[in-house]
C-alpha cells in the first residue's frame, strides 16, 4: 500500500509537471501565433504599399508621355511662329509667296 502510494504520488507529480509544460507550450504557441499574424500583416501592408507605389509609377509615366507629347507639339509650334517671324521680318517683295509677280506668274516645277 505505501508503495502504491509512493507510485501515486509520483505520477501526480509528474501530471503537474507536464500540466506546466503544457501551460508554457501553450503560451508559446500563442506568442508564435500573435507574431506570425504580425509578420502577415506586416507582409500584407507592404505588397499593398508596393502595389500603390507600381501604379504611381504607372500613372507618372502617362502623365511624362502625355507632357512630353505636348511638349513636343509645342516646339513644334514655336518652330513655326520662329520661321514665320523670320518671314515677317524680311523686306516687303523679298519673299517670294509675297512678291505681287509671284502671285500672278504661275510657277513651274
Amino acid at each position: 500500500m505505501i508503495e502504491a502510494q509512493r507510485r501515486l504520488a509520483v505520477a501526480e507529480h509528474r501530471l503537474r509537471i507536464l500540466e506546466g509544460s503544457n501551460r508554457t507550450a501553450i503560451r508559446a504557441f500563442r506568442r508564435i501565433a500573435q507574431e506570425r499574424d504580425q509578420l502577415v500583416a506586416a507582409r500584407d501592408a507592404a505588397e499593398a504599399g508596393r502595389a500603390i507605389a507600381v501604379g504611381d509609377r504607372q500613372r507618372t509615366m502617362v502623365l511624362n508621355d502625355q507632357l512630353s507629347a505636348q511638349l513636343r507639339e509645342s516646339e513644334e509650334a514655336r518652330l513655326r511662329l520662329e520661321e514665320e517671324n523670320r518671314r515677317l521680318s524680311r523686306p516687303m517683295g523679298s519673299d517670294p509667296i509675297e512678291s505681287p509677280a509671284a502671285s500672278v506668274a504661275p510657277r513651274h516645277s
